[in-house]
């Protein structure tokens, strides 16, 4: 996991790319991009990053194997844009140090599994036979900003689809909210032109 957040991305765009990759081959026709804040801390510089989408969603089980690096039901697909597995775990994994997948189909509730990697280094993932296991999925609540941010911008019309939270970011390019911003924007305006 270290060489792979070593190879990272050209920038965090390219990175962020990789869940709108993911999001337009989900049939959404949004995804949005949030920031989010430690309660009582600055505004300015984002300890969060979520990225919002409205495609159909993954029943638990995928969202389980979309976390593994080669977990897809994609595999060698020449129709899309993916078709390895790798895009979502190491795009998470070259901005910050945890990882967090929501996802909810029409005919499933919410529900998520968490990637951390120093708990992966201190061996919680790990089995008795010295395997690493993926948590399984659980029913959740999505963090307070993504879901203010639904009721603002969905109301309640956000029926499906999957919430990306990263956190303990640690390696972002701009640390503030407006740098992020604005190189994001202006990055995903010649991306998706």
């Amino acid at each position: 996991v270290r060489s792979i957040r070593d190879i990272g991305y050209r920038g965090n765009g390219d990175a962020i790319a990789e869940f709108i990759d993911n999001s337009i081959q989900a049939y959404a026709d949004r995804v949005d991009i949030l920031f989010g804040f430690d309660e009582g801390g600055s505004d300015k510089k984002p300890t969060k990053l979520a990225i919002v989408d409205n495609g159909h969603g993954m029943e638990p089980d995928m969202i389980r194997m979309a976390i593994m690096w080669g977990g897809t039901h994609r595999e060698n697909d020449r129709l899309g844009l993916g078709r390895y597995g790798y895009g979502l775990p190491c795009a998470s994994v070259s901005l910050g140090r945890r990882f967090t997948v929501y996802s909810q189909t029409m005919e499933s509730d919410l529900y998520a599994v968490t990637l951390d990697l120093d708990e992966l280094s201190s061996g919680a993932y790990t089995d008795r036979r010295g395997d690493i296991i993926i948590p399984p999925p659980k029913s959740a609540t999505l963090p307070s900003f993504v879901r203010d941010h639904l009721a603002s911008e969905y109301g309640s019309a956000w029926l499906h689809g999957t919430v990306i939270v990263i956190d303990k970011l640690d390696r972002l390019e701009w640390t503030t909210a407006q740098g992020l911003s604005d190189n994001l924007a202006k990055q995903f305006g010649v991306t998706y032109h």
